[in-house]
């Protein structure tokens, strides 16, 4: 057999990265990330307080 098997990928350490990923990249792709989803979370929680008021104030 000259293909080794692949059985058990834990034992190889081919199956694992080579460095691990340093904690200024993941927390700069957090940074980008929360920047793009918290302009769109702000507005759909402003829409859903402005409804609320409105039925508040058209239906008590």
């Amino acid at each position: 057999m000259s293909t080794p098997r692949r059985d058990h990928p834990r034992r190889s350490g081919k199956s694992r990265p080579a460095a691990p990923v340093p904690l200024r990249e993941t927390l700069l792709l957090v940074a980008l990330a929360l920047r793009m989803i918290l302009p769109v979370l702000a507005i759909l929680i402003g829409t859903v307080v402005f409804a609320y008021a409105l039925l508040v104030l058209l239906f008590r």
